[in-house]
């Protein structure tokens, strides 16, 4: 994915924080990313 395409979103908790909510785009954390990335290339 080209770097311009990538967006950082921050996560939508709960008044009580109890819950992380995701709207299921099968987003990764920047570490997962970045042995994929290593991988890969």
């Amino acid at each position: 994915v080209p770097a311009d395409k990538v967006i950082y979103e921050h996560d939508i908790k709960d008044a009580t924080k109890s819950y992380t909510f995701t709207d299921g785009v099968g987003t990764i954390s920047t570490k997962l990313r970045d042995e994929i990335e290593e991988e890969l290339f």
